[in-house]
């Protein structure tokens, strides 16, 4: 897949789950913080910098509303 760097997050049980980022070696990527549901990210690429928070939420609605409810918090 030709990336430099990569960040998993182990699925919290077997065949369910997870998460992983990749990116390439000109992109810096600093992960703050992640969990089953989110990686936060400070990203520079390109004399940019910038903050990325990437979410993955249950296909369930009660809890992606929970979900999302709880970021706002």
């Amino acid at each position: 897949m030709n990336y430099h760097s990569h960040h998993l997050v182990s699925p919290h049980s077997p065949g369910v789950g997870g998460l992983d980022l990749f990116w390439k070696q000109e992109v810096e990527v600093t992960i703050l913080t992640s969990s089953t549901n989110f990686i936060d990210t400070h990203v520079k690429a390109a004399n940019y910098f910038f903050f990325a928070s990437l979410i993955y939420g249950e296909q369930i609605e009660q809890r992606e509303e929970q979900f999302g409810r709880n970021l706002l918090l």
